[in-house]
């Protein structure tokens, strides 16, 4: 877009006429471009791979609750678990290396088989028509494709040509060797071994196969190792919430083998259930082994004391004891039941603390409402301790030891474990007092029941060693039913709500329409930019239509190209074409003189070679040749020319203007006769110091009010505007401003500042397209012109 920048006027605007031309003059190459990248669209569609998105949803409990999930709320209540998880740890567990070896350790994936067509390939799961045994006790090379041809029902011809491979011991579970190149063909028998260095597989075929329908074509298989496996799934796995305000997490994997996929999702949602599940079975175990520890030690000495009491009351006779020491035994009893249960509340802190100085891992920890301690603030640490104790463990095994969170969750868990160790201290003070104050009362009952009969005394003794390790043995055997049935009936608090599906009706990619949307647009845009480009480019106009954007100013006439090598061609050729388009520029003027008086008519131009000196000859001519009495002045003064077309004086002398605007000559002595009596000329004359000085002299003014009393038509040809201002100063006389653009010459920026100088003086002015090329003439009219 041309812009005048100190005006701001704008010059040309994409219109709608212009885009239709636009795309008339350049509709084979802008054809030709759409379909070359229509036709990139479609072989790019071809050869891609189609990608499917595939995804599974999984809601995550973070808190149980409910009748529904009584057996969870069980578990949170012994300490055997913890109900309460964050879900954004979650969802990092879910996309876990750990997690993703368990998936594909279920999964047959060692082995890839691929389909080949003329543009791409296709990965085959469950639907190959060969398998491929490997002997594991062998390296063998990984990441490789063997490519399979089939001969016949009992032989296939396999190859290999790679470089760089890695030969992989299953063995030792290591690259042992690297081959810059690797060279293998050879006809095989199926269901025979293949041998080599680095290899030792057989092919089998599928008895369903029909052998027929699978010759001619090209297959291939790909051995992996677990590792590489494991690694670009986890590359390709994508955990997120379904929204904000859920707890439902979405895992999606984006494949070219939704069928392959789907499985591994499936595998990947059963093994994040079984490991929540074997995490409380794990958890409900350990507690049990610690009761049924517990339970052997009161055992041994419940059955001694049985064995005493039994042997005492043989011995003695005595089969109960009396009102009174009955009342002494029932408030031993309660005493000792209560400092029975502080006991094992003793063993559980000695355990606890035990622990702390024995291991840097809480997974084996047991919590203490397990043992009955239903202290919140006890249960809440020790139960947030073993949460970030498994949190820590998953970021170590997915080998992230050095991220920063990691080192947050190692301070949390120092400062829980100090926490921990000292409400421990503080409960086992506690526990201690109160165990001081019942051994006080309950030496207090035996001073009193010292006073009873021996007999009775020793019986109510024995009976209350029996009754205290019997109240023991029955809390532990409540806690460990209370444990087993939990143990029976857990469940996993997360739920698969939907299982792994393609997502959509299709592929996600190759978008084909979107291609073809995007290859028709760059097959417009890109020809149009380049020849947009080129044209804005373009010093100068070569196409006759840019003028309609350019031009503001009304066009005149167009002169056409003058293949004859005369200057007045009007004259020497009447006939010819470009003749006719000088009278069409004569017929142009009556548009702008209404009246029959003298006219002044200014040609000028934006630089030299512009043909102006040739226009403003032959139009003078075309005046004159229509009986208008015409005069052409050379008023070019810095170009030198004393050369006559006309008689010449009698002295030999020819004078110009210069001699005339200086004073050196006569009017009547600068006026050259032409061959054709209506027409005078004034040549330019000698070369001067100062042509402005003498343009803008009063001399000038003198020699147009003189020439008006005798011509009709006063045409003034003048130096190039664009290059000096002597023009300036002959257009203040003009009755008319012709400016001179031609074809593949005229600078476009230098041509429309001329414009806007023009217009800005308020001067009268048109334009003469000169130098158009004949091709466009009409057919039709052609032939009257020689």
């Amino acid at each position: 877009m041309y812009v005048v920048m100190g005006n701001l006027k704008k010059y040309e605007t994409l219109d709608s006429q212009y885009i239709i031309k636009f795309f008339k003059k350049n509709w084979m190459i802008i054809g030709m471009c759409i379909f070359i990248s229509i036709t990139g669209a479609y072989i790019f569609n071809k050869i891609t791979t189609e990608v499917y998105n595939v995804s599974t949803s999984i809601v995550i409990n973070e808190e149980s609750g409910g009748l529904a999930d009584a057996s969870a709320q069980l578990l949170n209540e012994f300490g055997f678990i913890s109900v309460n998880k964050s879900f954004a740890n979650e969802l990092f567990v879910l996309q876990s290396t750990p997690l993703i070896n368990s998936a594909i350790e279920n999964l047959d994936f060692q082995i890839s088989y691929y389909e080949h067509d003329i543009f791409s390939q296709r990965e085959l799961y469950k639907s190959s028509p060969f398998i491929v045994i490997l002997d594991k006790n062998y390296s063998q090379p990984i990441g490789v494709k063997f490519y399979i041809e089939f001969i016949d029902s009992v032989t296939c011809k396999i190859s290999i040509d790679e470089s760089d491979v890695k030969i992989y011991s299953f063995v030792s579970d290591y690259v042992v060797q690297e081959n810059d190149k690797m060279n293998f063909e050879q006809v095989v028998h199926f269901d025979s071994y293949i041998y080599s260095d680095y290899m030792k597989f057989k092919i089998l075929l599928n008895s369903s196969v029909d052998i027929e329908e699978i010759k001619g074509k090209k297959y291939s298989f790909k051995i992996n190792t677990f590792h590489s496996l494991v690694k670009s799934y986890k590359a390709r796995l994508k955990v997120l919430p379904s929204d904000l305000e859920s707890s439902v997490a979405e895992i999606q994997l984006d494949t070219e083998n939704p069928e392959k996929s789907i499985d591994f999702l499936n595998r990947l949602t059963d093994a994040y259930i079984n490991i929540e599940l074997e995490k409380k079975r794990h958890s409900s175990i350990r507690t049990i082994e610690y009761i049924n520890n517990q339970l052997n030690v009161v055992g041994d000495s419940l059955r001694r004391a049985e064995q005493n009491l039994q042997s005492f009351r043989t011995q003695n006779d005595v089969t109960d004891i009396s009102l009174q020491s009955g009342q002494f035994f029932e408030e031993m009893r309660e005493l000792e039941n209560k400092r029975a249960i502080l006991d094992v509340n003793s063993k559980y802190y000695a355990y606890v603390k035990d622990y702390f100085n024995e291991n840097q891992e809480f997974d084996e920890l047991i919590a203490p409402s397990a043992m009955g301690i239903n202290d919140p603030m006890l249960n809440s640490l020790i139960e947030e301790l073993i949460r970030l104790n498994a949190e820590r463990a998953s970021f170590i095994e997915n080998k992230q030891a050095k991220s920063p969170y990691l080192k947050k969750i190692n301070i949390r868990i120092e400062n829980l474990r100090k926490m921990v160790v000292e409400n421990i201290t503080y409960y086992d003070q506690t526990n201690s007092i109160n165990i001081d104050d019942l051994d006080r009362r309950i030496k207090k009952l035996n001073s009193e029941m010292r006073q009873l009969p021996a007999a009775q005394r020793v019986l109510v003794g024995i009976e209350r060693k029996f009754n205290i390790n019997d109240a023991i043995y029955t809390y532990l055997l409540e806690k460990k039913a209370e444990a087993e049935i939990a143990k029976a009936s857990y469940q996993a608090d997360s739920e698969i709500i939907e299982p792994a599906s393609i997502v959509g009706l299709g592929p996600i990619a190759p978008k084909k329409t979107m291609n073809y949307i995007i290859a028709l647009f760059l097959g417009i845009f890109f020809p149009v930019l380049i020849i947009r480009l080129k044209e804005l480019l373009q010093i100068s106009v070569t196409d006759i239509k840019e003028l309609d954007r350019l031009v503001t100013l009304p066009i005149l006439g167009k002169i056409s190209h003058n293949e004859k090598n005369v200057e007045n061609v009007v004259e020497e050729f009447p006939l010819s074409y470009v003749s006719e388009n000088f009278r069409h520029v004569h017929m142009g003027f009556k548009y702008f003189f209404k009246e029959e008086q003298s006219r002044i008519i200014v040609f000028s131009s934006a630089i030299s070679g512009e043909g102006k000196s040739f226009v403003a000859l032959n139009t003078a001519m075309a005046i004159a040749a229509s009986g208008k009495k015409t005069i052409h002045l050379s008023f070019d003064l810095r170009k030198i020319n004393l050369k006559s077309t006309g008689e010449e004086k009698k002295n030999g002398k020819v004078y110009g203007l210069t001699e005339y605007l200086y004073g050196r000559a006569e009017l009547s002595e600068v006026i050259v006769k032409s061959s054709s009596h209506e027409m005078d000329r004034i040549l330019s004359g000698a070369s001067v110091p100062n042509p402005e000085a003498l343009v803008s002299s009063n001399k000038t003014a003198e020699l147009f009010t003189q020439l008006k009393k005798d011509y009709k038509y006063i045409i003034v040809d003048t130096s190039p505007i664009g290059l000096v201002s002597d023009a300036y100063n002959l257009m203040t006389y003009a009755d008319l401003n012709i400016l001179l653009f031609r074809l593949k010459k005229t600078p476009k920026s230098e041509f429309i500042q001329l414009q806007q100088d023009i217009e800005d003086k308020n001067l009268t002015a048109c334009v003469i397209v000169n130098d158009v090329s004949l091709a466009r003439r009409n057919k039709y009219g052609s032939q009257y012109y020689k």
